[in-house]
């Protein structure tokens, strides 16, 4: 995994170190990006209803998706996907 490079605060001109940063939002271990197209109304309806209910668009993606699953899973007797 490739580091963040950030400015060194001790340095003088702004060196950039190899260090880790303490970036907010890192990625979790087994988990990468994944991309779909969805249409822009749809996308612009889903930011403001989220962020009406204080959520992340993430948090209401990953809720809806496992809401699936399970759902799924349930129709197949309760046997798990993965």
């Amino acid at each position: 995994m490739p580091l963040a490079m950030t400015a060194d605060p001790q340095s003088v001109g702004g060196v950039v170190t190899d260090t880790l940063a303490d970036v907010p939002n890192q990625p979790k271990p087994g988990t990468r990006n994944h991309a779909f197209r969805y249409p822009d109304d749809e996308w612009a309806a889903l930011q403001a209803a989220a962020e009406e209910n204080g959520e992340t668009v993430t948090n209401v993606i990953h809720r809806a998706l496992r809401g699936y699953v399970k759902r799924a899973e349930k129709k197949r007797g309760g046997e798990p996907y993965a």
